[in-house]
């Protein structure tokens, strides 16, 4: 039976590089030893994330190492921090993948440093909504959607923005 061995990185750069941050973790350390397999075969580990941060049976991804992890978490959701699930290539995993293109088209390595940074946002799409002026816009409510049932004869909320500072 294997133990798990758990390492932990303290606000690592979105620009580097998933086989990067590794190695920094094999360098000489206590746990070395533990780690042999690992330092042996680091160019063969695969290395897995959940793709829904709820849910034990949740699948997960596989990861390109050498991606940055900008590009790795893109369109990933994770609740206080991502945990990546590193495997020897020796070691069938026992969980779900699922398969999943190049999660971004464009490299993130071309985006201009020295233009403003809300061009870097370009190709993120969001949607606008029109707020139209209703009975209840000038009385907003705010409803916990986690306690509100689907089949709740609750209002939506509506918003009041007067237009003064």
């Amino acid at each position: 039976m294997t133990r798990d061995i758990v390492l932990v990185d303290h606000g690592v750069n979105e620009s580097s590089k998933l086989c990067t941050i590794l190695e920094n973790h094999l360098q000489p350390s206590p746990w070395k030893n533990q780690l042999q397999k690992f330092c042996e075969q680091l160019d063969s580990l695969k290395f897995f994330v959940r793709t829904n941060p709820k849910g034990a049976t949740s699948p997960f991804r596989e990861l390109d190492s050498r991606l940055p992890i900008r590009q790795l978490f893109y369109n990933l959701v994770f609740v206080e921090y991502p945990i990546i699930y590193v495997v020897l290539p020796s070691q069938t995993p026992n969980f779900q993948v699922v398969k999943t293109a190049n999660p971004m088209s464009h490299n993130p390595e071309d985006t201009n440093t020295g233009k403003n940074d809300l061009a870097s946002h370009e190709g993120v799409a969001f949607r606008v909504e029109e707020i139209e002026d209703d009975d209840n816009s000038c009385n907003p409510q705010v409803l916990d959607l986690l306690k509100v049932s689907t089949s709740s004869p609750h209002p939506k909320p509506a918003w009041c923005y007067t237009g003064e500072p």
